[in-house]
């Protein structure tokens, strides 16, 4: 019997498999990129001779506003009809 090649046992992938793992690298990025910004400012306020409060508080907004707008714009997105885009993705 002859060996079976790699892609025998699996598939291609589909654009839908390929367009789900895009987004997971870009949530991926974009939780390293959340998660860096707040020491990154605390840092730079901290030099600029912010007090603990202030950057406390600036960050804090700024981590209640992104949660607040969040379900909106994802609501906007959605509403956005494809257009056919998801037949012209490779």
């Amino acid at each position: 019997m002859a060996p079976l090649s790699p892609e025998a046992d699996h598939p291609p992938p589909s654009s839908q498999s390929r367009s789900q793992r895009g987004l997971d690298w870009f949530a991926f990025f974009l939780a390293d990129i959340q998660t860096g910004w707040g020491p990154f400012v605390a840092a730079y306020l901290t030099s600029e001779s912010w007090t603990q409060l202030d950057i406390g508080l600036i960050l804090t907004v700024g981590t209640l506003s992104a949660m607040a707008v969040q379900i909106p714009v994802g609501a906007l997105v959605d509403s956005v009809p494809l257009n056919g885009c998801s037949q012209r993705l490779p």
